[in-house]
């Protein structure tokens, strides 16, 4: 499920607010002290939080939360309180026009039905994937939703956006338990590197529905929006502590009914096959209302499914080809008999439905329950989601704190551990550089369960030429531009793409893959030569950059790049010229010292594009 209106120089946002005397904006009962374990964990000035209350209610489960604004007073079980402030809807505390006030009048200060009263207010505007949003709801599980509060937890963050028909992100979409004693939540509408930012804070959470006190295996973690802006967003999920066990969702593959099926066939295109293996038919189950397991599929949807053979008789899946996510689906345990289309969804009658196939194997054998870390989209049209999901049918015992994968040492996108960096641009996904001044080499990191892996492109291309691409998966890619011009491109017989490079100025310009299936726009830069630079006789463009030593100097080389920026990374110390000067000779030239006999890694870039790597030994 990488956001960035510019995807270099994010690195460089201040991260911790100056935290003064000042009081904080707690509505009555005083929160639980928190401190912080890990170094993702963002603090800010007392007086910018808006905290939880709780009105002497004690634990809450499964609670959605309200933001109760400025001039709103509540009065619940004789503790009153004044907002702003955040209310819960449990049992008995849910604030109405019983409790409150506004203005001297009766007031519902979450009154959902008529309108979105109770969102939560953003600070600005976010373009989630074609849609803005001013405001969201979010709930003690860890999920944020844009179109409607829910209190979902324990599904995949497909079966979550049709289930509940929104759109939303899940830092950890799992079964949490508010602890009256020790849990605290917060937001804040703050600035971080001079942006402004959106923080919501969950502390010390325990899992359902351990309330023993104290409790050393809670869980804390952040999510937080910065303001890019004209709804662009930089969004980071900060993990600062981990401890959980059996909870979140049982691991399934999931079939659009519409897209991913032909009829007269038996295989299927899935979201994911994470945990199906090679060659085994697997038994597929799926819970009834009563939370008994049973065996076959699960419709889920706006409508009815229009082959209900599925419901009946799809009880066995196999693996057929784990780079094209499909699996063959049957009706009997030695996958013989299969369960074919028999006709393609209805849309205008049922709506888009997906069918659930819960893995057997992952939940009999080795149970295994899955947190939901990532985001997805509802169309309330026409009832389509589009999901990315980091860990799909993860094992989430991996991602505590001591697991092989754990979330507070775990990073995406960024070298700052406990942390997975993502935006959004023009309401596309892309990637967030290395958290260090300049970029290092443009490579694109990949995060969905479908799309590139390991995406590589060349950073320099001769105008009208072509330029190539390395990675996995590359024949997920549906569209390429190059400054915004869409531009043609083939994938080779080893794997790699070739594209066509536009007849472009000289200059330095946005490259962008499109992966339409995952709602992704992958983005970096591609400096494009040859349009109105002349060649030497070598064949060689006059652009050059060099690096050289002399006398424990390291000497920095540019030609024909004046009134450009020049920044190189000369061992751990960074060299930047915002504007190169002109020279009598078209060569500038600047030094740094370092001393004799040293081994030094240089990496010189030219507008924030990396175009030379050079290693030497100072002289």
């Amino acid at each position: 499920m990488s956001f960035l209106k510019r995807i270099i120089g994010v690195a460089t946002v201040v991260l911790l607010a100056a935290v003064t005397g000042s009081m904080p904006a707690y509505a009555n009962s005083t929160p639980n002290p928190y401190t912080s374990v890990g170094t993702s964990w963002i603090d800010v000035n007392p007086s910018e939080k808006v905290w939880f209350e709780d009105f002497e209610d004690g634990d809450h489960d499964d609670s959605n939360i309200f933001f109760v604004e400025t001039g709103v007073s509540c009065t619940i079980n004789g503790v009153t309180a004044t907002g702003p402030f955040l209310a819960g809807d449990d049992a008995g505390t849910a604030p109405s026009e019983d409790d409150c006030t506004k203005d001297g009048n009766a007031f519902d200060p979450i009154d959902t039905d008529t309108g979105r009263v109770g969102a939560h207010p953003i600070g600005f505007d976010v373009n989630f994937f074609g849609t803005t949003y001013s405001d969201l709801y979010f709930n003690t599980n860890g999920g944020i939703f844009f179109d409607e509060p829910t209190d979902r937890y324990n599904r995949s963050l497909t079966e979550m956006a049709v289930r509940d028909q929104t759109s939303g992100i899940a830092p950890m979409m799992v079964d949490l338990y508010f602890d009256s004693d020790e849990s605290s939540v917060w937001t804040a509408q703050t600035t971080l590197g001079g942006k402004q930012a959106f923080i919501i804070s969950w502390q010390e959470f325990d899992e359902c529905c351990e309330d023993a006190t104290p409790d050393t295996n809670s869980t804390s973690f952040q999510f937080v929006f910065i303001n890019e802006g004209e709804g662009d967003f930089t969004a980071y999920f900060n993990y600062d502590d981990v401890y959980l066990s059996a909870i979140g969702y049982y691991p399934a593959s999931t079939v659009d009914m519409r897209n991913d099926v032909t009829v007269g066939s038996n295989i299927v295109r899935v979201n994911t096959v994470e945990g199906l293996r090679e060659g085994v038919c697997e038994a597929i189950y799926y819970f009834d209302d009563e939370d008994n397991a049973v065996s076959g599929a699960a419709s889920f949807g706006p409508g009815d499914l229009t082959d209900s053979s599925w419901d009946d008789n799809a009880k066995y899946m196999k693996l057929v080809s784990s780079s094209d996510k499909t699996v063959s689906v049957w009706q009997d345990s030695s996958c013989t008999s299969p369960n074919n289309i028999s006709a393609i969804q209805d849309i205008e009658t049922d709506g888009i439905e997906y069918v659930s196939l819960k893995i057997e194997n992952l939940f009999e054998e080795n149970p295994t329950f899955s947190f939901a870390i990532g985001w997805g989209t509802f169309d309330p049209t026409t009832g389509a989601t589009e999901v990315t999901e980091i860990f799909p049918n993860g094992d989430g015992r991996d991602l505590l704190n001591g697991g092989s994968n754990e979330l507070i040492a775990y990073s995406l996108n960024t070298t700052v551990p406990g942390r997975i960096v993502l935006g959004q641009v023009n309401g596309g996904t892309v990637g967030d550089p290395d958290t260090e001044e300049e970029p290092s080499a443009p490579v694109i990191r990949q995060v969905s369960y479908y799309g590139p892996v390991n995406l590589v492109a060349e950073t320099v291309a001769k105008a009208a030429g072509t330029a190539r691409v390395k990675g996995l998966n590359l024949d997920t890619i549906t569209a390429i531009s190059v400054g915004g011009i869409n531009t043609d491109f083939t994938i080779n017989s080893d794997g790699s793409l070739t594209f066509d490079v536009p007849n472009l100025e000289d200059g330095i310009y946005e490259l962008k893959f499109l992966v339409s299936k995952s709602n992704l726009n992958l983005v970096t830069r591609i400096q494009v030569y040859g349009k109105t630079s002349e060649l030497e006789t070598s064949g060689n463009l006059v652009q050059k950059v060099n690096a050289g030593s002399f006398k424990g100097y390291v000497a920095l080389y540019a030609k024909g790049h004046e009134g450009k920026r020049l920044s190189a990374k000369v061992g751990k110390d960074w060299v930047i010229i915002p504007s190169i000067p002109a020279a009598a000779n078209d060569l500038y030239r600047v030094v740094e010292y370092t001393g004799a006999g040293v081994d030094v890694a240089i990496r010189i870039y030219i507008d924030r594009v990396l175009i030379e790597t050079i290693n030497l030994t100072t002289k």
